[in-house]
């Protein structure tokens, strides 16, 4: 039985939620169908109208905090890095590791004022203060959300370590490692959206994990069409030297708020607008990914035969260069060094006719 108010599931026999405390009807089974209802409708006009509204929400503020987010991102690696030069390699790991960690928990902050100021409260009304102070005052949630992302790279750090140092089971890893990740992706986000949202706040956390994986399941196709629907914005952030992305993130994490709130029935996202469907998005993006590949494979195989072929040009030009300026320099006052002969000789001869000068009577 779902109850009609916020969606959750609830044994049959509840009278009340265990999410919200509403009183149960039996008549119907509340919003949840309602949000599954909505995947026979237009899957681009859903999609579209989820990121119109998402766009409409990114303010100042949002914009704000994930540029300070990069900020002190720079400054931990950069301390790190000064803290750990010139260390053995055991140190220099350890100041990554503390590194990566400070950053995990950024970004957990970060996600979690973002979405959290969109699933609880009209975020234009809202201060950069508010926004920036509601993960330290729900530390406990924000603690949940790191440890869900240290949880996650842990796993994948160790799955990377066993595909390097066990070749014969690569292969398979790196499938358990793909499959892993397109299943739980979805679920991991939502879990995320439960534990910002207030009105879930009374879930335990095993709750929160069994509910995220019921909302996830049949979504999964839209989760991935939306997010791949964003490939063309991260390949321009990469053009403007990453600078766009204090607007794309935002962008992204409010998606995702839009998405979750459709899900559980809170929100109703619909547009006349046609498009690819979601499976359409992800070939188009898959396709276009494998072709950016092949092109930079066929790019970067030029360039290495441009560079072989005029490598051995190239170095006698550079030595000569060298040789010719080592050479007018050490040359004594009063004696004709004749450093033109240089461009004249191979590599061996001028190395041993600039090593057998003395500078006193050789010329």
């Amino acid at each position: 039985m779902y109850c009609n108010k916020c969606g959750s599931q609830n044994n049959s026999s509840a009278k009340f939620c265990v999410a919200c405390g509403s009183k149960l009807s039996k008549k119907g089974k509340g919003k949840q169908n309602d949000s599954n209802s909505n995947n026979s409708k237009n899957e681009a006009g859903i999609r579209k109208a989820i990121k119109t509204d998402a766009k409409s929400k990114i303010n100042g503020s949002f914009i704000g905090l994930t540029a300070l987010y990069f900020v002190l991102c720079g400054m931990v690696l950069g301390i790190t890095s000064l803290v750990g030069y010139d260390y053995n390699y055991a140190a220099i790991n350890f100041q990554d590791i503390v590194a990566y960690v400070i950053i995990t928990f950024l970004a957990a902050v970060l996600s979690y004022a973002i979405i959290g100021a969109v699933l609880n409260k009209k975020s234009e009304t809202l201060s950069f203060s508010e926004i920036i102070a509601r993960p330290f005052k729900n530390i406990d949630k924000t603690l949940l959300i790191f440890g869900v992302y240290l949880v996650v790279i842990f796993a994948y750090s160790v799955l990377g370590y066993l595909i390097d140092y066990i070749p014969f089971l690569s292969f398979t890893l790196f499938i358990i490692l793909i499959v892993t990740l397109v299943f739980f992706a979805p679920t991991i986000e939502i879990i995320l959206c439960l534990l910002a949202d207030d009105e879930y706040k009374n879930l335990t956390f095993s709750e929160v994990i069994k509910k995220a994986l019921e909302l996830s399941k049949g979504h999964r196709v839209e989760y991935y069409g939306t997010m791949f629907s964003f490939v063309g914005w991260w390949l321009l952030s990469i053009l403007t030297l990453g600078i766009l992305y204090i607007w794309l993130i935002p962008y992204m994490r409010i998606t995702l708020a839009n998405m979750y709130q459709r899900w559980i029935g809170k929100a109703n996202y619909d547009s006349n607008e046609t498009g690819l469907s979601n499976g359409g998005v992800i070939g188009v993006s898959l396709g276009a990914g494998c072709g950016c590949m092949v092109a930079m494979t066929i790019f970067v195989t030029f360039l290495v035969f441009l560079i072989g072929f005029s490598y051995d040009g190239s170095r006698h030009l550079i030595n000569d260069i060298s040789n010719v300026y080592d050479c007018v320099m050490d040359c004594p006052d009063g004696y004709d060094c004749d450093c033109d002969r240089y461009f004249e000789y191979d590599d061996n001869n001028y190395y041993n006719d600039y090593d057998n000068y003395d500078g006193i009577n050789t010329y």
